[in-house]
């Protein structure tokens, strides 16, 4: 494996945490809009 893909696939992992973690925030301002 080249060090290039790594670098790639690291920063496909970030952008895809990155993604859970606005859906999370989504959530949770949701949930207390609701409270």
């Amino acid at each position: 494996m080249d060090l290039r893909d790594t670098i790639d696939l690291n920063l496909i992992n970030k952008d895809l945490i990155n993604k859970e973690k606005i859906k999370i925030k989504i959530i949770c301002n949701r949930i207390n809009l609701e409270k």
